[in-house]
């Protein structure tokens, strides 16, 4: 098992450089499953990769689906593509006005230690770890530890967030949870943990496909089921997914101290378009 660093669209200010990124950010990831998914032939995308032809402005949401981004991720990569494609000054100089833009509300939330809780799995993961049995505080040990490997310096990080929000605690040269810390009492505009959760989300679903190859199916579980319901009914099924989480995981805390930390993902989608 093994992997890479997540690709961040919002790291990056040239479309091209985020695809070499998203390409480089797991085992499962290639020219050949990109292309695929926007039903093109691999050709294409390594045309695109060397220069040799651009993407249109029509084409970005084709990519941007067959990367898996969210609204406001896509939304940033069409911004990237019209600003380096669009031959319309005009239309350029507005994408790179809302690149910038996009960048300066980020670079300004972004540093928080409450907002990497609520958008970094690597923040989430490592508190967690760290109630494990034989875990160690070393960072590079942890880097080399959580999926997929970290940096030393994003472990760092890391750690100090968690430090300044109180969730860990120093112990001699070790680290601890801290009792009855929860991730709940952190302070953050809603605004700005609804953007924090997507971007977690989003770093789920793209692990979630990830591991479909480089996870032994005896280490791993998912099931897909497909039904129609009463959109009434919304809510209470999506209360009851909720508690079936929580229940799920709090099934497992009387079976001794955990050696491993997992992430436990469920989604609800729909699979048609409301019906009149």
């Amino acid at each position: 098992m093994g992997g890479k660093r997540l690709a961040d669209i919002f790291e990056h200010h040239d479309y091209r450089s985020y695809i070499e990124a998203w390409l480089d950010s797991g085992k499962a990831r290639n020219a050949s499953l990109l292309a695929r998914r926007m039903g093109r032939a691999p050709s294409y995308v390594s045309m695109v990769r060397k220069g040799e032809r651009g993407i249109t402005v029509a084409q970005a949401s084709l990519w941007a689906h067959a990367f898996g981004l969210d609204e406001p991720g896509s939304a940033y990569w069409a911004n990237l593509v019209t600003a380096a494609q669009n031959t319309m000054p005009d239309q350029r100089e507005e994408a790179l006005i809302r690149i910038a833009a996009e960048q300066a509300y980020r670079g300004a939330v972004a540093g928080s230690a409450a907002y990497q809780l609520h958008s970094s799995w690597l923040d989430q993961t490592i508190l967690e770890l760290a109630s494990c049995r034989g875990f160690r505080s070393d960072p590079s040990w942890i880097a080399a530890n959580v999926e997929p490997p970290a940096t030393v310096a994003e472990v760092e990080e890391a750690i100090e967030s968690l430090l300044e929000l109180g969730l860990l605690v120093r112990e001699g040269e070790g680290l601890r949870p801290a009792t009855g810390s929860h991730a709940t009492e952190t302070e953050v505009d809603d605004a700005v943990v609804s953007r924090a959760v997507a971007q977690l989300h989003a770093s789920a679903l793209a692990h979630a496909v990830d591991c479909l190859d480089s996870v032994d199916s005896e280490e791993r579980a998912y099931s897909t089921l497909i039904g129609a319901i009463s959109e009434r009914q919304l809510p209470e099924l999506k209360e009851a997914l909720r508690r079936l989480q929580i229940e799920a995981l709090e099934s497992t805390r009387s079976g001794g101290k955990p050696d491993r930390v997992y992430q436990l993902t469920m989604q609800l989608l729909p699979r048609t378009k409301r019906l009149s």
